[in-house]
């Protein structure tokens, strides 16, 4: 895998699918599962953990706690998804789907939103609509910069994770 370093560093990503299936022919393929998926939350958590602090320097208030409403802060909503079927870790702002969890929010910083008008059906003009101090959120980015920031970093922390337990797990057959 070091000699696909090269093209790595020009902003592709290549690996030798030949030198990885040889690595894994002894494993069973519930040893293959917990490798791929290890490495894959490894990454993912680099990724989650970027997110964090720039939304810490960016909303200061992200973690302040608001009691009366609701029991989360808006950095919990950052956090490492999986599938049911192992093959996929996302990092993700969605939050939880929890009753009293105010995480929902985050997405909204993110993206930031828009002034909220509608159309009235009488006069076909575009009038304001909801409170006054409703104001417009301008998008902070702290998602998509934490993936560019750290992109590198995951692919080979990824490298790293499998290769280790690669040899690990020969290690304990042989």
């Amino acid at each position: 895998m070091a000699n696909n370093q090269t093209y790595r560093e020009s902003g592709g990503f290549a690996c030798d699918a030949a030198e990885i299936y040889a690595m894994f022919r002894d494993f069973t393929i519930k040893e293959m599962d917990k490798t791929v998926s290890s490495a894959l939350y490894k990454g993912a958590s680099i990724i989650v953990r970027q997110a964090k602090t720039n939304l810490k320097s960016r909303l200061p208030a992200s973690r302040v706690r608001n009691v009366t409403k609701y029991k989360d802060t808006l950095v919990d909503a950052i956090r490492v998804g999986k599938r049911k079927d192992k093959t996929e870790k996302t990092a993700h702002i969605m939050g939880t789907r929890d009753k009293y969890s105010g995480t929902f929010r985050t997405r909204f910083f993110e993206l930031g939103t828009d002034d909220r008008y509608h159309t009235d059906p009488r006069t076909g003009k575009k009038v304001f609509c909801g409170r006054i101090n409703a104001e417009k959120l301008g998008t902070k980015y702290f998602f998509k910069s934490a993936i560019q920031t750290t992109k590198n970093e995951v692919l080979s922390a990824i490298d790293e994770m499998l290769e280790k337990k690669i040899i690990e797990i020969n290690d304990k057959k042989f």
